[in-house]
């Protein structure tokens, strides 16, 4: 069980050093991001809804519905992970080194149940539970964060960590239950 690896991964490299002035203006610079990323993610909402159908009816996910999804989802996680002064990269850039955000495409034959999108909705709201509350933890803690960026010039190793995980977490859930790329329930866990 410790080599198993969870269809949906996210990494973030943890730099000892940030740069004050982007933290300091953030929330500015982050804004075409986040338009963007909201965007876009209204929009697949939609493919998110068109996945399920086609999983239901079809019994498969379309490769090009896959990579729609994923995309959308890189993108929204790198804007929340830059928001969140976890990486200093700009999301929309093309290269980043800083954060790592996988979600394997599921096998047609072997990973995907076909009434499984008209139950997950059901079957996740513990996660859903777990995470409000971590993400609300999440929260209180941030202001503190920044100001440690701010004033130290690096994020602390715990709360980088504990923000990674809830990122991490949260991830999993999406990968399950928004864009429907995997039937293996998502672990109650923060670590990788």
């Amino acid at each position: 069980m410790d080599d198993f690896q969870y269809p949906a991964r996210l990494e973030i490299h943890y730099r000892e050093k940030q740069s004050r002035i982007s933290a300091f203006f953030r929330l500015i610079l982050a804004l075409p991001a986040l338009l963007i990323a909201s965007l876009l993610g209204a929009l697949t909402s939609i493919t998110h809804l068109l996945a399920g159908v086609w999983i239901v009816i079809l019994g498969f996910y379309p490769k090009w519905l896959f990579d729609i999804n994923l995309l959308s989802c890189r993108l929204q996680f790198k804007t929340i992970a830059y928001l969140y002064l976890l990486i200093d990269e700009y999301p929309l850039s093309d290269h980043n080194d800083e954060i790592s955000i996988e979600v394997d495409f599921p096998d047609p034959d072997t990973d995907l149940a076909r009434l499984m999108p008209l139950v997950k909705w059901i079957l996740v709201i513990p996660h859903l539970l777990v995470a409000s509350l971590l993400y609300g933890l999440y929260w209180c803690i941030a202001p503190i964060a920044w100001l440690l960026v701010l004033f130290l010039g690096n994020y602390p190793r715990p709360l980088f960590d504990f923000s990674t995980g809830v990122l991490r977490w949260l991830l999993r859930i999406h990968a399950y239950a928004s864009m429907l790329a995997t039937d293996v329930y998502p672990p109650f866990a923060l670590r990788p």
